[in-house]
């Protein structure tokens, strides 16, 4: 499970666009539910009462009724998506009827305390407000409703792919590529704003019905030194680790404070090398032992693993694994145009 970052400072104000990311893996649980229609009894989302500001907010807040059938903020509650470990997620819509999804932060003291968690929830939707992108989902409105932080995104009717990838194993090159050229892009865009993901993961990309690809969960970004979108940097990890386990960086078990983009590229290095093996490099649940691997062992070259994919492909997701930030793809943009430049020949062979 990922662990979010400490507390730090508060998020830095955006330029009011509109983009964010409709992810129960920002709730505090693996992100799992899909934007499918529910058959039967609908399920009902427990609320705790909310944990007051001691500054600014009242003594005692009643907390709102969180059913389907219900009205939160003034969005129709239509049916529930995902209930993580402080919040849920509700199908809605707008008043001008766009389907949404309605994020909503229920029980911010089990995320480590209410400043922490509301830290993070704003954070995220101020960078997807900053960074609009065809491949991130759209916020459509956010604010407060008796002392609960929400937000409403664009909701994407679709399956991640971390779930396409436990019901099928590995997928073919092409399909991976063709996701790449849709969520590539905008992770280069974040990028040129100074933002890095740090949680790239399948789980994090969503795969809408008719193959659009989108990057998920921006709740753990991070902006790194002199971002494009201003206010102080909140880069620094405070002793603590960001991001999830099984695709983290080196870098961040060593505990350096520099974020970089390169970061990003090692995360994506693991979910390509996952999606076209069939099996993680480091496969495992202990995170100490994870740690250990990423920072000193050396993965399983790809090509014993797939033998049938070209040896530049192999290479290419290879080099996004080194453990020095350096010798990795500048990019995340250049490490796929590596993979269309080795895959042409076998393209051009197969038509």
């Amino acid at each position: 499970a990922a662990i979010p970052p400490a507390a730090g400072a508060p998020p830095p104000e955006a330029p009011p666009t509109a983009a964010s990311v409709p992810s129960t893996a920002a709730l505090g649980a693996p992100a799992t539910a899909s934007a499918s229609p529910t058959s039967g009894a609908q399920p009902t989302a427990s609320v705790p009462p909310a944990v007051p500001s001691p500054a600014t907010a009242p003594a005692q807040v009643q907390p709102p009724r969180l059913e389907v059938g219900q009205v939160f903020a003034g969005f129709p509650l239509e049916r529930l998506l995902g209930e993580g470990g402080f919040g849920v997620v509700f199908a809605t819509r707008t008043p001008k009827g766009q389907p949404g999804a309605l994020k909503i932060l229920t029980d911010p003291e089990a995320d480590g305390g209410l400043l922490q968690a509301r830290a993070r929830f704003l954070r995220e939707v101020r960078l997807m407000r900053a960074l609009a992108h065809p491949a991130v989902p759209a916020v459509l409105a956010d604010g407060e409703e008796a002392g609960y932080p929400y937000v409403v995104q664009e909701l994407i009717e679709g399956q991640d792919l971390e779930d396409l990838f436990a019901a099928r194993g590995r997928l073919e090159l092409g399909e991976v590529i063709e996701i790449l050229r849709q969520v590539v892009p905008a992770l280069d865009h974040a990028h040129c704003y100074g933002v890095v993901h740090c949680d790239l993961k399948p789980a994090n990309v969503r795969l809408r019905h008719d193959g659009k690809a989108y990057l998920l969960d921006l709740g753990v970004a991070k902006l790194r030194q002199g971002s494009a979108l201003g206010g102080r940097s909140v880069l620094t990890m405070e002793g603590g680790v960001i991001g999830t386990f099984a695709y983290l960086p080196p870098e961040f078990g060593r505990g350096r404070k520099q974020v970089t983009p390169m970061a990003d590229v090692y995360s994506l290095g693991v979910m390509v090398y996952q999606l076209l093996a069939g099996a993680l490099p480091f496969p495992g649940d202990d995170p100490r032992e994870l740690i250990r691997l990423h920072q000193g062992a050396q993965a399983q070259d790809l090509a014993e693993l797939a033998p049938h994919l070209p040896a530049e492909v192999c290479a290419a997701v290879m080099r996004c694994l080194a453990k020095e930030p350096r010798a990795r793809f500048p990019t995340a943009g250049s490490f796929l145009a590596a993979l269309d430049r080795a895959a042409q020949p076998r393209a051009a062979a197969a038509a």
